[in-house]
């Protein structure tokens, strides 16, 4: 059970409050689009050099699973996508409940109680690490199909729309016989 409750004296106050969040959220709504795009695109033209048909891209999972193809990775695409749903389960048996309050002189408090199985916060944590390995080596079996070094690894980590960009746009040529060396 979540309760909100929230006092002021100053509708003036509320409605800029109400207007910064809104325009926070409009602004975090537009550029999350544009990144969601931006990859598309990126993987679109990635899937055609790797001899894929380009609108693959636009599929959500379907495209997941075709980019763990190119970089011959398909078993943790599988892994991936139940692990998911299995730690998401999980994480829908537990309960919480929180308590927020807003006062009229600007206090904020926040009450919560989680009561989370420990076995659901172990899964949790441990298919997070996975998925955060999993990640690393998709990053270096991608950059390594297009001939590309470690830099172009550590890029595709920490900046991965741009340089999926880059290797979508560039001259890098895909070579799946690349990863047998």
């Amino acid at each position: 059970m979540e309760t909100i409750t929230y006092t002021t004296s100053n509708p003036t106050a509320t409605a800029v409050v109400g207007g910064i969040a809104a325009g926070v959220f409009v602004t975090f709504a537009f550029v999350g689009l544009a990144l969601l795009v931006l990859r598309i695109i990126a993987r679109w033209r990635i899937f055609e050099k790797a001899g894929e048909k380009g609108w693959k891209a636009i599929i959500p999972f379907y495209s997941d699973y075709i980019f763990y193809k190119i970089i011959d990775m398909v078993p943790f695409f599988w892994t991936l996508l139940i692990g998911g749903v299995v730690v998401g389960a999980a994480g829908a048996a537990t309960g919480s409940t929180s308590t927020m309050t807003f006062g009229a002189d600007g206090s904020f408090s926040m009450v919560s109680a989680e009561t989370m199985n420990p076995f659901a916060g172990l899964l949790s944590f441990a298919f997070g690490v996975f998925a955060i390995v999993t990640a690393i080596l998709a990053a270096v079996r991608l950059a390594r199909v297009f001939k590309k070094g470690g830099g172009y690894i550590a890029g595709l980590i920490l900046v991965p729309d741009i340089f999926l960009m880059i290797l979508g746009f560039g001259k890098a040529k895909y070579d799946k016989k690349a990863l047998k060396k």
